[in-house]
């Protein structure tokens, strides 16, 4: 059997799956962590209230924003209350 030469196509149902954005938001995760909680982690809106003493949402991403609200099922949090 012979390999296919040039470039990879991508899967036609890339679009409509459901599990690619999961396995994106899991490299996406290790992005953050290698970049705030491995290096700059002064820099995180995290680490900044943990050092205040104050509560730190679950949903709060190390760059200050809230996660996106689909997201908080699939990661297995709860949502902040109001």
């Amino acid at each position: 059997m012979e390999r296919p030469t040039g470039a990879k196509k991508a899967c036609s149902h890339l679009a409509n799956c459901e599990l690619f954005p999961k396995f994106a938001m899991k490299a996406a995760l290790k992005v953050w962590q290698v970049y705030y909680c491995e290096g700059q982690f002064e820099s995180c809106a995290r680490y900044k209230l943990a050092l205040e003493a104050r509560p730190v949402p679950q949903t709060l991403l190390p760059n200050g924003k809230e996660l996106a609200p689909q997201l908080i099922p699939w990661l297995g949090l709860r949502a902040r209350e109001a």
